[in-house]
Protein backbone atom coordinates (compact mmCIF):
# COMPACT_ATOMS: atom_id res chain seq x y z
CA UNK A 1 0.00 0.00 0.00
CA UNK A 2 1.35 3.43 -0.96
CA UNK A 3 2.59 5.67 1.86
CA UNK A 4 3.08 9.41 1.87
CA UNK A 5 6.39 8.98 3.65
CA UNK A 6 7.63 7.15 0.53
CA UNK A 7 7.03 10.29 -1.52
CA UNK A 8 9.13 12.28 0.95
CA UNK A 9 11.89 9.71 0.62
CA UNK A 10 11.73 10.06 -3.16
CA UNK A 11 12.05 13.85 -2.90
CA UNK A 12 15.09 13.69 -0.62
CA UNK A 13 16.78 10.96 -2.66
CA UNK A 14 16.27 12.58 -6.07
CA UNK A 15 17.35 16.00 -4.82
CA UNK A 16 20.53 14.59 -3.29
CA UNK A 17 21.35 12.65 -6.46
CA UNK A 18 20.86 15.77 -8.59
CA UNK A 19 22.88 17.98 -6.25
CA UNK A 20 25.74 15.49 -5.91
CA UNK A 21 25.99 15.16 -9.67
CA UNK A 22 26.15 18.91 -10.17
CA UNK A 23 28.56 19.31 -7.26
CA UNK A 24 30.91 16.81 -8.88
CA UNK A 25 30.82 18.78 -12.12
CA UNK A 26 31.20 22.03 -10.19
CA UNK A 27 34.30 20.70 -8.44
CA UNK A 28 35.83 19.88 -11.81
CA UNK A 29 34.95 23.34 -13.13
CA UNK A 30 36.53 25.02 -10.12
CA UNK A 31 39.67 22.91 -10.48
CA UNK A 32 40.16 24.38 -13.95
CA UNK A 33 39.64 27.89 -12.60
CA UNK A 34 42.04 27.21 -9.74
CA UNK A 35 44.78 26.18 -12.17
CA UNK A 36 44.41 29.34 -14.24
CA UNK A 37 44.48 31.61 -11.19
CA UNK A 38 47.55 29.85 -9.77
CA UNK A 39 49.50 29.53 -13.01
CA UNK A 40 48.54 32.50 -15.17
CA UNK A 41 47.65 35.54 -13.05
CA UNK A 42 50.10 38.36 -12.37
CA UNK A 43 51.40 38.41 -8.79
CA UNK A 44 53.90 40.23 -6.65
CA UNK A 45 55.79 39.41 -3.47
CA UNK A 46 55.61 42.29 -0.94
CA UNK A 47 58.61 40.74 0.82
CA UNK A 48 60.89 37.91 -0.13
CA UNK A 49 59.24 35.60 2.40
CA UNK A 50 55.66 36.47 1.42
CA UNK A 51 53.25 34.24 -0.46
CA UNK A 52 52.34 35.52 -3.94
CA UNK A 53 49.73 38.29 -3.95
CA UNK A 54 47.43 39.02 -6.86
CA UNK A 55 47.75 42.45 -8.39
CA UNK A 56 45.29 44.65 -10.18
CA UNK A 57 46.27 44.51 -13.81
CA UNK A 58 44.63 44.48 -17.22
CA UNK A 59 45.82 40.90 -17.68
CA UNK A 60 44.24 39.72 -14.42
CA UNK A 61 40.98 41.48 -15.16
CA UNK A 62 40.88 39.81 -18.58
CA UNK A 63 41.74 36.40 -17.09
CA UNK A 64 38.99 36.79 -14.48
CA UNK A 65 36.49 37.36 -17.27
CA UNK A 66 37.79 34.29 -19.11
CA UNK A 67 37.60 32.19 -15.94
CA UNK A 68 33.98 33.17 -15.46
CA UNK A 69 33.24 31.93 -18.98
CA UNK A 70 35.29 28.77 -18.36
CA UNK A 71 33.24 27.99 -15.25
CA UNK A 72 30.03 28.41 -17.22
CA UNK A 73 31.18 26.17 -20.07
CA UNK A 74 32.64 23.48 -17.81
CA UNK A 75 29.56 23.32 -15.59
CA UNK A 76 26.74 23.45 -18.07
CA UNK A 77 27.29 20.65 -20.56
CA UNK A 78 25.15 17.90 -22.02
CA UNK A 79 25.55 16.04 -18.71
CA UNK A 80 23.97 18.97 -16.90
CA UNK A 81 21.00 18.91 -19.26
CA UNK A 82 20.58 15.17 -18.71
CA UNK A 83 20.66 15.59 -14.94
CA UNK A 84 18.21 18.49 -15.02
CA UNK A 85 15.79 16.63 -17.30
CA UNK A 86 15.84 13.63 -14.98
CA UNK A 87 15.30 15.77 -11.89
CA UNK A 88 12.58 17.84 -13.55
CA UNK A 89 10.66 14.65 -14.38
CA UNK A 90 10.29 13.67 -10.70
CA UNK A 91 6.82 15.34 -10.44
CA UNK A 92 5.50 12.64 -12.80
CA UNK A 93 6.54 9.96 -10.30
CA UNK A 94 5.22 12.03 -7.37
CA UNK A 95 1.85 12.24 -9.12
CA UNK A 96 1.87 8.51 -9.81
CA UNK A 97 2.53 7.69 -6.15
CA UNK A 98 0.03 10.26 -4.88
CA UNK A 99 -2.69 8.83 -7.12
CA UNK A 100 -1.87 5.33 -5.88
CA UNK A 101 -2.12 6.51 -2.27
CA UNK A 102 -5.63 7.84 -2.88
CA UNK A 103 -6.64 4.74 -4.81
CA UNK A 104 -5.50 2.58 -1.89
CA UNK A 105 -7.10 4.69 0.83
CA UNK A 106 -10.07 6.61 -0.58
CA UNK A 107 -11.11 5.15 -3.92
CA UNK A 108 -10.77 6.07 -7.57
CA UNK A 109 -10.89 9.79 -8.48
CA UNK A 110 -12.82 10.91 -11.58
CA UNK A 111 -10.84 10.97 -14.82
CA UNK A 112 -11.03 14.78 -14.89
CA UNK A 113 -9.22 14.99 -11.54
CA UNK A 114 -6.55 12.57 -12.75
CA UNK A 115 -6.16 14.58 -15.95
CA UNK A 116 -5.86 17.88 -14.04
CA UNK A 117 -3.27 16.37 -11.72
CA UNK A 118 -1.25 15.27 -14.74
CA UNK A 119 -1.41 18.83 -16.09
CA UNK A 120 -0.27 20.13 -12.70
CA UNK A 121 2.70 17.73 -12.73
CA UNK A 122 3.65 19.10 -16.16
CA UNK A 123 3.44 22.64 -14.76
CA UNK A 124 5.81 21.59 -11.98
CA UNK A 125 8.29 20.34 -14.56
CA UNK A 126 8.28 23.74 -16.25
CA UNK A 127 8.72 25.53 -12.92
CA UNK A 128 11.76 23.37 -12.09
CA UNK A 129 13.30 23.96 -15.52
CA UNK A 130 12.86 27.71 -15.14
CA UNK A 131 14.28 27.79 -11.60
CA UNK A 132 17.26 25.58 -12.40
CA UNK A 133 18.33 26.50 -15.90
CA UNK A 134 21.99 27.32 -16.46
CA UNK A 135 21.51 31.07 -16.21
CA UNK A 136 19.68 30.84 -12.87
CA UNK A 137 22.11 28.36 -11.33
CA UNK A 138 25.26 30.14 -12.52
CA UNK A 139 23.94 33.36 -11.02
CA UNK A 140 23.22 31.73 -7.65
CA UNK A 141 26.14 29.27 -7.40
CA UNK A 142 29.14 30.71 -9.23
CA UNK A 143 28.51 34.47 -9.39
CA UNK A 144 29.29 34.96 -5.65
CA UNK A 145 32.66 33.22 -6.18
CA UNK A 146 33.39 35.16 -9.38
CA UNK A 147 32.61 38.46 -7.63
CA UNK A 148 34.90 37.41 -4.77
CA UNK A 149 37.69 36.72 -7.30
CA UNK A 150 37.40 40.25 -8.69
CA UNK A 151 37.40 41.60 -5.14
CA UNK A 152 40.56 39.71 -4.21
CA UNK A 153 42.33 40.99 -7.32
CA UNK A 154 41.41 44.55 -6.36
CA UNK A 155 42.53 44.01 -2.75
CA UNK A 156 45.78 42.29 -3.62
CA UNK A 157 44.95 39.12 -1.69
CA UNK A 158 47.16 36.06 -1.72
CA UNK A 159 46.38 33.34 -4.22
CA UNK A 160 45.67 30.89 -1.40
CA UNK A 161 43.19 33.25 0.29
CA UNK A 162 41.46 33.87 -3.04
CA UNK A 163 41.08 30.20 -3.88
CA UNK A 164 39.94 29.25 -0.38
CA UNK A 165 37.29 31.98 -0.38
CA UNK A 166 36.00 31.00 -3.83
CA UNK A 167 35.86 27.30 -2.96
CA UNK A 168 34.01 28.01 0.31
CA UNK A 169 31.44 30.17 -1.48
CA UNK A 170 30.78 27.55 -4.17
CA UNK A 171 30.47 24.74 -1.61
CA UNK A 172 28.08 26.85 0.47
CA UNK A 173 25.87 27.51 -2.53
CA UNK A 174 25.55 23.80 -3.30
CA UNK A 175 24.72 22.94 0.32
CA UNK A 176 22.61 25.94 1.31
CA UNK A 177 20.99 26.92 -1.99
CA UNK A 178 20.82 24.08 -4.50
CA UNK A 179 19.66 21.27 -2.21
CA UNK A 180 17.08 23.40 -0.35
CA UNK A 181 15.78 24.80 -3.64
CA UNK A 182 15.37 21.34 -5.14
CA UNK A 183 13.56 20.02 -2.09
CA UNK A 184 11.33 23.08 -1.89
CA UNK A 185 10.28 22.85 -5.54
CA UNK A 186 9.41 19.15 -5.25
CA UNK A 187 7.73 19.49 -1.86
CA UNK A 188 5.50 22.31 -3.10
CA UNK A 189 4.58 20.26 -6.15
CA UNK A 190 3.79 17.21 -4.00
CA UNK A 191 1.60 19.24 -1.64
CA UNK A 192 -0.32 20.81 -4.53
CA UNK A 193 -1.01 17.40 -6.08
CA UNK A 194 -2.05 16.09 -2.69
CA UNK A 195 -4.49 18.98 -2.26
CA UNK A 196 -6.04 18.34 -5.68
CA UNK A 197 -6.83 14.71 -4.92
CA UNK A 198 -7.99 15.48 -1.38
CA UNK A 199 -10.39 18.16 -2.60
CA UNK A 200 -12.06 15.60 -4.84
CA UNK A 201 -12.88 13.43 -1.81
CA UNK A 202 -14.00 16.44 0.28
CA UNK A 203 -11.30 15.72 2.86
CA UNK A 204 -10.93 18.58 5.33
CA UNK A 205 -8.80 17.13 8.15
CA UNK A 206 -5.00 16.98 8.03
CA UNK A 207 -2.13 15.87 10.18
CA UNK A 208 1.11 17.79 9.72
CA UNK A 209 3.86 15.22 9.47
CA UNK A 210 7.45 14.44 8.64
CA UNK A 211 9.36 11.20 8.42
CA UNK A 212 10.87 10.28 11.77
CA UNK A 213 14.31 10.37 10.13
CA UNK A 214 13.91 13.96 8.86
CA UNK A 215 15.31 16.60 11.19
CA UNK A 216 13.21 19.67 10.34
CA UNK A 217 12.99 21.68 13.54
CA UNK A 218 12.08 25.23 12.57
CA UNK A 219 9.79 26.88 15.12
CA UNK A 220 6.78 26.94 12.80
CA UNK A 221 6.95 23.19 12.27
CA UNK A 222 7.57 22.42 15.94
CA UNK A 223 4.48 24.45 16.83
CA UNK A 224 2.19 22.67 14.37
CA UNK A 225 3.63 19.21 13.95
CA UNK A 226 1.30 16.31 14.67
CA UNK A 227 2.33 13.60 17.07
CA UNK A 228 4.30 10.91 15.30
CA UNK A 229 2.82 7.44 15.53
CA UNK A 230 -0.54 5.77 15.10
CA UNK A 231 -2.64 8.46 16.80
CA UNK A 232 -1.67 11.79 15.25
CA UNK A 233 -3.40 15.05 16.05
CA UNK A 234 -5.46 16.61 13.27
CA UNK A 235 -6.36 20.14 12.23
CA UNK A 236 -9.26 21.29 10.08
CA UNK A 237 -8.01 22.87 6.85
CA UNK A 238 -9.87 26.09 7.72
CA UNK A 239 -7.82 26.25 10.91
CA UNK A 240 -4.63 25.75 8.89
CA UNK A 241 -5.62 28.40 6.37
CA UNK A 242 -6.76 31.03 8.85
CA UNK A 243 -4.49 30.55 11.86
CA UNK A 244 -1.18 29.14 10.69
CA UNK A 245 -0.07 31.91 8.27
CA UNK A 246 -0.10 34.43 11.13
CA UNK A 247 2.47 32.48 13.16
CA UNK A 248 5.09 34.98 14.39
CA UNK A 249 3.35 37.67 12.36
CA UNK A 250 3.82 35.64 9.19
CA UNK A 251 7.58 36.17 9.35
CA UNK A 252 8.92 32.92 10.78
CA UNK A 253 12.35 31.60 9.79
CA UNK A 254 12.15 30.03 6.33
CA UNK A 255 8.71 31.38 5.45
CA UNK A 256 8.14 31.76 1.70
CA UNK A 257 7.03 35.20 0.59
CA UNK A 258 3.33 35.17 -0.22
CA UNK A 259 2.41 32.50 2.32
CA UNK A 260 -1.22 33.06 3.28
CA UNK A 261 -4.59 31.35 3.51
CA UNK A 262 -4.52 30.39 -0.18
CA UNK A 263 -0.96 29.01 -0.21
CA UNK A 264 -0.23 27.61 3.27
CA UNK A 265 -1.28 24.08 2.25
CA UNK A 266 1.31 24.26 -0.56
CA UNK A 267 4.14 26.17 1.13
CA UNK A 268 3.71 24.72 4.66
CA UNK A 269 6.71 25.69 6.83
CA UNK A 270 8.46 27.32 3.91
CA UNK A 271 11.81 27.03 2.22
CA UNK A 272 13.32 23.53 2.61
CA UNK A 273 10.43 22.40 4.83
CA UNK A 274 10.29 18.58 4.95
CA UNK A 275 6.74 18.33 6.32
CA UNK A 276 3.65 17.20 4.45
CA UNK A 277 -0.09 17.27 5.06
CA UNK A 278 -1.72 13.88 5.32
CA UNK A 279 -5.47 14.07 4.82
CA UNK A 280 -7.81 11.92 6.89
CA UNK A 281 -11.46 10.97 7.02
CA UNK A 282 -13.49 12.65 9.76
CA UNK A 283 -14.07 9.23 11.31
CA UNK A 284 -10.33 9.00 12.04
CA UNK A 285 -10.19 12.36 13.84
CA UNK A 286 -10.37 12.48 17.63
CA UNK A 287 -13.29 14.12 19.43
CA UNK A 288 -10.81 16.45 21.11
CA UNK A 289 -9.56 17.75 17.73
CA UNK A 290 -13.12 18.19 16.50
CA UNK A 291 -14.09 20.04 19.68
CA UNK A 292 -11.10 22.39 19.35
CA UNK A 293 -11.96 23.21 15.74
CA UNK A 294 -15.62 23.68 16.66
CA UNK A 295 -14.77 26.03 19.56
CA UNK A 296 -12.80 28.21 17.14
CA UNK A 297 -15.63 28.31 14.65
CA UNK A 298 -13.90 26.29 11.95
CA UNK A 299 -16.67 23.69 11.75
Amino acid sequence: MAKFSDIQGLIISETDTFAKGLEKTGTFAFRLAKRRISDDMDVNFPTASDAPHLIRSEKNESLASDISTNLLNAMFTGSFNDRLNKFASVPVEINKRTLQYYLDNFGEPPSEVVRNASIQASNCIQIINNAMNESALFDKIFTPAVNAMYGHIAQGSTINATLKDMETRISDRFDNYLRPLGRSLLQTCARELNNMYANNFDLVWVSYRRRSSDADRREFCVAHESRLGNNPTHSHINEVKQDWPSFEGGDWSGAISGTGSQTILSYAGGYNCLHYFQYAKASNVSNADKARARSKGFI
